[in-house]
């Protein structure tokens, strides 16, 4: 017992000590900087929806956006702005062969990101200001890539708890 004790708090001193950061991280997407303004970039873009959960997000599509991600075809590029700040931004495809470029290209650029589970095909790249996600489903013949902002992710889960507290108060 005594053992697992100190191999956890070894693995986990490890953990803390080499942070979350990995190579290439970006701070944005396609030159717009995490937390920028939609009125900076407003003429660039196209109101597609906002969220339905009262969440203040915000999608939209780019104009004239290059539907490819590097060598890959891609069917959508939405831009999420939560309190009228850039968010995150989601890229949609299709096919085996685009979700095989993409992951190639996340693994030159980014390095091998974490496999939760090696019989799916969902993997993560936690880094200080960007967290990364990439999945595919055989199934459906579609996957995504996302990248959202590690601050303002925390800034919604900081004003949704706000808001919970603040119903429950009432």
């Amino acid at each position: 017992m005594y053992r697992i004790i100190v191999a956890t708090l070894l693995v986990l001193c490890i953990s803390i000590s080499t942070g979350h950061a990995f190579k290439n991280e970006p701070t944005g997407f396609r030159n717009i900087p995490w937390g920028t303004s939609i009125e900076e970039v407003r003429d660039q873009m196209i109101f597609c929806s906002e969220g339905v959960d009262g969440s203040g997000m915000k999608h939209y599509t780019r104009k004239d956006e290059p539907l490819e991600f590097d060598a890959a075809k891609v069917t959508k590029v939405a831009y999420t702005f939560w309190n009228d700040k850039l968010y995150g931004v989601t890229v949609i495809f299709k096919d085996k062969d685009n979700y095989l470029a993409i992951e190639d290209i996340l693994d030159r650029t980014y390095g091998l990101g974490t496999k939760p589970n090696r019989y799916i095909d969902v993997q993560y790249w936690q880094g200080e200001e960007t967290f990364i996600t990439f999945s595919y489903s055989r199934i459906t013949n579609v996957g995504s890539l996302a990248f959202i902002s590690l601050k303002a992710d925390q800034e919604v889960a900081d004003d949704r708890a706000a808001k919970k507290r603040n119903v429950t108060l009432d």
